[in-house]
This record gives structure tokens, C-alpha cells and sequence, in this order.
């Protein structure tokens, strides 16, 4: 049997979290035991389902990204749990497990690196010379793997490997309930985003589309439904009703029924500044719902680089000429956008490859 440490920070509802969810599911039975070491305890959900797949969940502060004392712990927890690869899913954690090799740590380090983030020039000497100690650099897209050779990281250390959804489960039909629990008119047309309430994910930008789409059409045809919470969930929300949108969207807060909203919905929308690759754009496909995004690193990748709905970001008038099309051609066009995203899903994105590469 093969131990796997994971390293995070934290364990939140983000794509990070649902990546190592995924290789829990499919790898347990390879003969791996996980264990996920974070800095501190949420208790949500994603937590609960690590335990329910039998991940132990351990505390292991990391202070910043060179803590002797964290290293030391680090290893002493490798040896004491004859852990064989540590599994690192951010910079600062993976660096403290680079250093753990000082204090004698022989366990292999695998970075995933899931951002698209253009570090600072120290930052990027500092992780030049750590990630030589790393076995492999998974990057979740090739927009990732070209900004980590762009910052000196060593070519040959990386490899792409997309992140995957399990296509059978999110293609599945079910009938949606959001239609019921928000009172929206089945003939409103229903605009899903899913996505943590942070700068990168670009909030105001879709708020600045509704605007403009408010100026060309009645409101009441739509109902923007966003889902997630974070840091500026407020600030939208201020920002939304000063434009006097609030009236077409819905804040859900966190769901755990995904599945459920994008069965209900007619077009998913990703505004996002910076996607390194987004899970969310990879559900709403898989489900059959036409997918809008920014023309930014992994979105264009999972659209299709050619693809006449991605979006320049901070073009309102670009973003509403999309949604519009889409609603006004509604009928006609569904059946071949969904045709054309699942099979992207099924070739290139599916789950059982994401879980090959890495297994391997």
C-alpha cells in the first residue's frame, strides 16, 4: 500500500478540494491511503466527505514558506506514517515539503499547481530553485505549465494533466427543483454561475453584463443565479443594487447540489479574470447546458480556442451580445452546443484520464 500526504492550507469548497476528492474516489482502490495535512480545521462539507471515503484529516500548521518547524513535523510525520509521496496543491506547501528534506524526509513531492498566478520576481527565484527537489509539476492546463516555464520552472518537470469530471454522473437526467424552491416561471430563462465570491472570478464584470443586457431587453425574461459565497459577497451585492439589477438574481450561497442547479439551468456563464482551469465550466458541460466564459488561460482551452462564445473580459457589450444570442436562438442552437461541449467532456476532460495520469 502506497501513503499519500496531501498539503493545503485549508480545506474549502473550491476546485482543490474537489480535485483530491476525485482522486480519493478513483484511486482507492489502486491500494493508496490518504491523508490530507492542513494548517487548520473548517468541519464543511468537503471535509466530512474526505473522512467518509476514509482520508484522515491531520493538523499541520505551516506559517510561511520556508517554517523550519513545520518542515520538521512534516517529516517526522512521514516517517512515523511511512508516507511515500507527499501530494502539494499550493506554493507555500509545497515549498515547507521541499525543506522537510533537510531533516531527513524521503518521501517523493508532486506539486499540482491549480492557479494561473503571475508571481512576484522573488517569489519566482525562490520556487525556481525549491521545485528541483519536486519529482513531478502537474499543471491542471497548458496555459499553467506555459506561465511556470515563462517563470524559469524546469520543462521537463512538468506535465499536463486537465482536470476530469465523471461524465455518467453529471449527464445523468434528473429533474431540476430550483424552478419550485426560487418561484421562477418555467419560461425565464435561468443563467447559472458557480464560483467563490473573490476578485479572480469576476463578479462585477457579470454584474456589468446584466446592466447592459437590462438596456436592451426586459429583466424579468432573466434570473441570474450565483452560486458560492466568499470574501465579496457583499460588495457584489452592494455593487448589484447599484445598478438596479437585484430584482433578476438570485444569491444562493454554498450549495451541494450542483447537479440539481445546472439541470435547471438554460446557459452557464464563467466571468472569471483568471481560470486556471475551471470544475464548474467542466459540470455545466457535462450537464448539457451551453457554456459562455472569458477568453482567459484554461477556460479557451476548454472551450475550444476557436469557440464563438468565449468572451473578451470587461466587455460588457461582448458579454450581453452572447447571452442574447443564445437566448434568442435558444431553441435551435441548444441541442448542438450540447452535443459539441459533452463531447469534449467525454475525450479530453473525462475523469478516468485525469485519474490515469496521475495514477501513473
Amino acid at each position: 500500500m502506497k501513503s499519500i500526504l496531501h498539503l493545503m492550507n485549508f480545506i474549502n469548497n473550491g476546485g482543490a478540494e474537489r480535485y483530491i476528492i476525485s482522486l480519493a474516489k478513483g484511486l482507492k482502490d489502486k491500494g493508496f491511503k490518504f491523508f490530507v495535512g492542513v494548517s487548520k480545521r473548517t468541519y464543511n462539507s468537503c471535509e466530512k466527505e474526505l473522512e467518509m471515503l476514509g482520508v484522515k484529516i491531520v493538523l499541520i500548521p505551516i506559517k510561511n514558506v520556508l517554517d523550519i518547524f513545520s518542515a520538521i513535523k512534516i517529516s517526522n510525520f512521514c516517517r512515523q506514517n511511512n508516507i511515500d509521496i507527499i501530494h502539494t496543491h499550493f506554493l507555500r506547501e509545497n515549498c515547507v515539503a521541499i525543506v522537510s528534506k533537510i531533516f531527513g524526509n524521503k518521501a517523493f513531492i508532486i506539486n499540482t499547481c491549480h492557479m494561473n498566478w503571475h508571481n512576484r520576481r522573488d517569489v519566482q527565484i525562490l520556487n525556481r530553485v525549491l521545485t528541483r527537489f519536486n519529482k513531478k509539476i502537474i499543471a491542471v492546463s497548458k496555459s499553467v505549465e506555459d506561465n511556470l516555464i515563462k517563470e524559469g520552472i524546469d520543462k521537463n518537470k512538468i506535465q499536463v494533466v486537465y482536470n476530469g469530471v465523471d461524465y455518467s454522473y453529471w449527464s445523468q437526467d434528473i429533474k431540476s427543483t430550483i424552478g419550485e424552491e426560487f418561484n421562477i416561471n418555467e419560461d425565464v430563462f435561468k443563467v447559472v454561475t458557480v464560483a467563490r465570491f473573490n476578485e479572480e472570478k469576476g463578479y462585477f464584470y457579470l454584474l456589468d453584463i446584466i446592466e447592459e443586457i437590462k438596456n436592451r431587453i426586459n429583466l424579468n425574461k432573466f434570473k441570474f443565479i450565483l452560486v458560492g459565497d466568499g470574501e465579496l459577497r457583499h460588495e457584489v451585492e452592494d455593487y448589484g443594487a447599484s445598478k438596479n439589477i437585484l430584482d433578476a438574481i438570485i444569491f444562493t450561497g454554498f450549495r451541494s447540489d450542483i447537479k440539481n442547479i445546472l439541470k435547471g439551468a438554460h446557459l452557464y456563464i464563467s466571468p472569471s479574470k483568471n481560470e486556471a482551469l475551471g470544475i464548474s465550466i467542466l459540470e455545466a458541460m457535462a450537464c448539457g447546458v451551453p457554456v459562455i466564459a472569458t477568453n482567459v488561460s484554461g477556460s479557451a482551452e476548454i472551450l475550444g480556442e476557436d469557440s464563438q462564445y468565449l468572451i473578451e473580459y470587461g466587455n460588457k457589450k461582448d458579454g450581453a451580445n452572447r447571452v442574447l444570442q443564445i437566448y434568442n436562438n435558444y431553441g435551435n442552437i441548444k441541442e448542438y452546443i450540447a452535443k459539441k461541449e459533452k463531447d469534449r467532456i467525454k475525450y479530453i476532460f473525462n475523469i478516468d484520464e485525469m485519474l490515469r495520469k496521475t495514477y501513473s
